[in-house]
């Protein structure tokens, strides 16, 4: 029984260069076009793509907010943090991946 188990087949893989271009996208450079505010937060209700949710970049006179819009009221945006921004307040939105 000193019978020797063939050799398990190993390739040669060869130098292995992973994550060495990196991209990293934040809110510090994104591009607000000159749209209405309101008509773009029509845009947002009215898609078809806003089933529950909609990712945002949002410029009001306090700061720059990147949230997930989720519902409105007559005179606010509500986020899925349980937020209300006032739309009065909202300089520039956009959503993002457009």
């Amino acid at each position: 029984m000193n019978k020797k188990l063939p050799k398990v087949f190993q390739n040669n893989i060869g130098d292995i260069k992973n994550n060495e271009r990196v991209y990293h996208a934040s809110n510090d450079n994104v591009v607000f076009d000159n749209s209405d505010v309101k008509d773009v937060i029509e845009q947002i209700f009215t898609s078809p793509n806003h089933v529950y949710k909609t990712p945002v970049v949002i410029k009001t006179k306090e700061g720059t907010y990147e949230c997930d819009v989720i519902g409105r009221t007559t005179d606010s945006l509500i986020t899925i943090d349980n937020q209300k921004i006032a739309i009065n307040n909202i300089e520039k939105i956009k959503i993002k991946g457009l």
